[in-house]
């Protein structure tokens, strides 16, 4: 069951991703994108806040103990700001929304196999592998069929 459970997180988290592009490339057209990655941030950071005020109050304990500094991992929301203002760019282009969630894809991947193969960030260092290759040429592969093939609307 709990594998499930995962499963069906994951794909809501995809569902979320896309609409959370489509809707910020919408607002970044009528403004601009870096105000549509300001709204998206403010309203993440407020729902986020009320998330940990909830969580503060069930849990009955306070979230930063001490007067000590914030880890540096606290800094993964700096590339999402950028991840929303390019989104924003690329979906109103010729890639539109697909294009822009494959070669987000794309850009993870080889960024997950950086990590990988030189231990960065702490992550387990290991060898690539044919099969690594071979995953990153289908995915880049089907990234250009939907970016570059013609199909009727």
């Amino acid at each position: 069951m709990r594998r499930f459970s995962d499963f069906g997180f994951a794909l809501l988290g995809g569902v979320l991703l896309a609409m959370m592009i489509h809707l910020n490339s919408g607002l970044s057209r009528l403004s601009s994108p870096v105000f549509s990655s300001w709204v998206a941030h403010g309203v993440g950071s407020v729902a986020a806040l009320f998330l940990m005020t909830l969580n503060v109050k069930n849990q009955g304990r306070a979230v930063f103990k001490g007067n000590r500094p914030a880890p540096w991992y606290f800094l993964g929301g700096v590339p999402g700001v950028f991840t929303v203002i390019l989104a924003g760019l690329t979906v109103n282009s010729p890639l539109q929304l697909s294009g822009t969630i494959s070669l987000m894809l794309v850009g993870q991947v080889i960024f997950g196999f950086l990590l990988d193969s030189t231990g960065l960030l702490g992550a387990q260092r290991r060898r690539l592998s044919w099969g690594d290759l071979g995953s990153a040429i289908c995915i880049l592969v089907g990234s250009g069929l939907m970016i570059f093939g013609r199909h009727p609307v």
